[in-house]
């Protein structure tokens, strides 16, 4: 049987998704087809759709993944990546679960590459889909600080687990997250009065994008070290192969795949 798998999104014919999963399914002797799903609009009318005619599991990009979680969550979960079909045991219909693994995926990349996170101070741009995520996972270990551009949004979230950028002083920044798409100077001026040392680490969560030039830049007159986002990919990706198939890709693929670049 061959299991029909996807990722849905706009503009991202250049995902690495695919490749990824077809090494995992290799590894696993799980035979499946894993395509990329662009479209412009009416995810969920796709995603039905894409169920309805066999799908095995689905994961949504940008910038898809508040719509599909306003649509599916039962208790308000802000952003989906990850879309799973089972059936209910009462009324034996087959329904859609949603799940995030954008978070654990960050986290187990930066426990990967040996970057510790508690009682550091962080500072995250962007709080979109993945950006949400994020915060969510590792705002209750650090001293996190988080930045968006649009006003509206910021000024809605839950400022529990984090702070806004504006009350951070002169704190040593130990981490810095990029989750955002679109680079300008004000943004680039925000990162540079950052107190940046010699220990400071830059992550983008993005990769073959536009904006790791920026951050590389940046990081580079800083001296720092600068990741981008392709180790938290494969790191997501194997915790959404897991709920699709409830076996895991072993750490040595993972780590074959982040050290060869795909």
């Amino acid at each position: 049987m061959k299991y029909k798998l996807g990722i849905l999104g706009k503009d991202i014919n250049y995902s690495l998704s695919p490749k990824i999963h077809k090494l995992f399914g290799k590894e696993l002797d799980i035979d499946l087809n894993y395509e990329i799903y662009d479209i412009k609009k009416d995810p969920i009318l796709f995603i039905e759709n894409f169920f309805n005619n066999g799908g095995k599991g689905l994961n949504i990009t940008k910038p898809f993944k508040e719509i599909v979680a306003q649509h599916y969550s039962k208790n308000q979960k802000r952003s989906f990546n990850t879309l799973s079909v089972y059936t209910d045991d009462f009324s034996k219909n087959k329904l859609i679960k949603g799940s995030s693994t954008d978070g654990q995926g960050f986290y187990e990349d930066l426990i990967s590459k040996n970057i510790p996170i508690n009682n550091k101070n962080v500072v995250l741009f962007g709080m979109g889909g993945a950006g949400m995520a994020i915060a969510d996972e590792i705002g209750k270990d650090c001293n996190l600080f988080v930045w968006n551009r649009n006003t509206k949004k910021y000024n809605t979230l839950n400022f529990d687990r984090y702070k806004r950028l504006d009350e951070l002083s002169d704190q040593e920044i130990d981490i810095v997250i990029s989750c955002v798409s679109d680079i300008d100077d004000y943004l680039i001026e925000l990162v540079n009065r950052l107190n940046l040392v010699k220990s400071s680490v830059m992550i983008d969560v993005n990769y073959d994008h536009s904006s790791n030039d920026a951050f590389l830049k940046i990081s580079d007159s800083h001296n720092i070290k600068f990741y981008t986002g392709e180790g938290m990919l494969i790191e997501q990706a194997a915790l959404s192969f897991s709920k699709w198939f409830g076996v895991s890709p072993s750490l040595k693929l993972k780590e074959r795949i982040k050290n060869e670049r795909l």
